[in-house]
């Protein structure tokens, strides 16, 4: 369970095959690590994430990143993967 408040999201190594569509509803978030997965998008509620510094999404089979997500602020996008905008 993921408690409002939490700052770190770490869901990696978990065969993820898809995320909650609800996931950019987590105001506090400053770090989320989704890396090692089987995700091949991110659900455009990311966008929300306004507090959001870093997201590790590497190893995961990501095709390409929706542009809404390209104007989130974040420090560092830790891809791995050669995901084209689309």
């Amino acid at each position: 369970m993921l408690r409002v408040g939490s700052q770190v999201l770490q869901l990696e190594n978990n065969r993820l095959e898809m995320l909650p569509d609800n996931l950019g509803e987590l105001p506090s978030v400053i770090k989320m690590d989704l890396s090692t997965n089987n995700l091949r998008y991110l659900p455009a509620s990311l966008g929300q994430l306004k507090k959001i510094q870093r997201i590790d999404v590497g190893n995961n089979l990501l095709t390409k990143v929706r542009r809404s997500l390209t104007s989130i602020h974040v420090h560092t996008w830790l891809c791995g993967t050669a995901a084209a905008v689309k």
